[in-house]
């Protein structure tokens, strides 16, 4: 919890959501509404989503995705690409 000398454990929120990571409302919106309006033209693959987000951080999109998958807004098909829920 702050100590340099320690790694991140990639457990506890502090290590998974890094400061760097913040959200604003406006940016977590406009982030949000980015994904559904690409995975509502085709499913994809994660990495092909953070390539066509471009100028988006990938920590800050990967939030985005967590909580939209989350409130089951996206699932994933079974060859692993992503899409709107119906």
């Amino acid at each position: 919890f702050g100590d340099p000398a320690t790694p991140p454990c990639r457990i506890c929120d502090n290590c998974r959501r890094p400061k760097g990571a913040d959200l604003t409302p406006e940016e977590f919106n406009a982030i949000a509404t980015s994904i559904t309006t690409r995975l509502q033209q085709a499913p994809l693959h994660a990495h092909e989503l953070f390539e066509q987000l471009q100028g988006v951080q990938k920590e800050k999109a990967r939030r985005v995705l967590d909580f939209l998958q989350a409130e089951q807004k996206i699932a994933v098909n079974g060859q692993g690409q992503m899409t709107v829920a119906p």
